[in-house]
């Protein structure tokens, strides 16, 4: 169920070519996770976002934390 409430995100991008701009690429992750790990991307109070080369691998990681008074909550 997606949480309700303020939020952290830490965003990792692993791409496999060194291509793409991290800005445009975060928009559609955070897009792809409205409804399913937020109801509304306007909960997120903190976002931290990297860019690696890992062509072995490719991937995103992503973490998401409740914000409750400035303090960070994993749950």
């Amino acid at each position: 169920r997606p949480i309700d409430g303020p939020i952290a995100l830490e965003i990792r991008w692993y791409r496999a070519r060194q291509s793409g701009d991290l800005d445009k690429r975060i928009g559609i992750v955070l897009d792809a996770l409205q409804g399913a790990l937020y109801l509304n991307d306007a909960q997120i109070v903190r976002l931290l976002a990297e860019r690696y080369d890992d062509p072995e691998r490719p991937r995103v990681e992503i973490q998401i934390r409740s914000v409750v008074n400035g303090e960070e909550f994993q749950g």
